[in-house]
């Protein structure tokens, strides 16, 4: 949260983001596909300074160029994503 007030994060399942990673293009992977997700509503409110942070781990990737589209799943936060591009050699 890099603003001067508290920001509150709402989750209505268990869902907390979702991505799809591509290689060369092709949909590879996309993290909510063939899941199911609790239902809970959940709410975050954010400090000044804090932060949410997931991770996710991508072994034994063939070789390839790579783009990884990460979004939050909250629809009130429609601008809080990210997409990086990455090789594998």
């Amino acid at each position: 949260n890099q603003t001067d007030r508290v920001q509150t994060v709402t989750f209505t399942s268990g869902k907390k983001y979702d991505y799809i990673l591509y290689r060369d293009g092709k949909k590879v992977k996309q993290f909510s596909e063939g899941k199911m997700f609790t239902q809970i509503y959940e709410e975050r409110p954010l400090k000044q300074g804090e932060a949410l942070v997931f991770t996710e781990t991508f072994a034994d990737l063939p070789k390839g160029n790579y783009k990884l589209e990460w979004w939050l799943a909250d629809k009130n936060w429609p601008n809080a994503k990210a997409t990086i591009m990455f090789t594998v050699e």
